[in-house]
């Protein structure tokens, strides 16, 4: 059977042309719906993205506010250093002097006194004194301190300097004048030693603001 078109040429044609464009448009329409899917996946990509950056950005403000906090520690125990070498060299050469005079006074003889003490840690005592002077005993008081002396446990290598008789006067009484010296036990250093450490123990630093 033999298909007759009794449609005139002219709106054939403007129909194959009407068919033409609505290709175009659905194939534009196509385009633009690819164009928008493909926007999307990259706006949440960049929308990911940034919310991971943001939260780096905030850890790392969280980091360096840490890293303040530490500074104003290491500053602070920097300080506390200081502080403790000045305590150091302000007791460095610090001595229970009261622990040994007390010492001392429980070993001097009732007829001997002392008239000049002085002393240091390193270079130990020195003690001059004088008792009165008789014929009859002479230099036997002063040989009895110093054996007294050589008995304090904090004390090693007791020695005389001196023993010289000042005879009587008119107005005065004969005495004699002497020096003795000391060493500091090296245990009894040890044990000061460790009281300075107790000591210099610095107070904890105080929290950060």
């Amino acid at each position: 059977m033999t298909k007759i078109n009794l449609l005139p040429p002219e709106i054939i044609e403007r129909r194959k042309t009407e068919k033409l464009f609505i290709y175009f448009i659905s194939a534009g329409l196509l385009i633009v719906l690819i164009l928008i899917f493909i926007f999307s996946i990259f706006s949440f990509q960049e929308a990911r993205v940034r919310s991971e950056l943001n939260q780096i950005i905030s850890e790392n403000k969280k980091i360096e506010v840490s890293i303040q906090d530490l500074q104003v520690y290491e500053e602070r125990k920097k300080e506390w250093e200081a502080y403790e070498n000045i305590f150091k060299s302000a007791i460095e050469d610090e001595i229970s002097w009261s622990k040994i005079i007390n010492s001392l006074s429980m070993v001097i003889p009732s007829d001997t006194w002392i008239t000049e003490f002085d002393g240091s840690f390193e270079g130990g005592i020195n003690a001059k004194g004088q008792t009165p002077y008789y014929e009859d005993i002479e230099h036997k008081p002063v040989a009895r301190f110093l054996i007294r002396m050589s008995e304090i446990s904090e004390l090693t290598e007791v020695w005389l300097s001196f023993s010289r008789i000042t005879p009587e006067s008119q107005d005065k009484l004969g005495v004699v004048d002497f020096e003795v010296t000391g060493k500091l036990e090296k245990a009894y250093k040890k044990e000061l030693e460790q009281e300075q450490q107790k000591q210099q123990t610095p107070a904890p630093a105080p929290p950060s603001q």
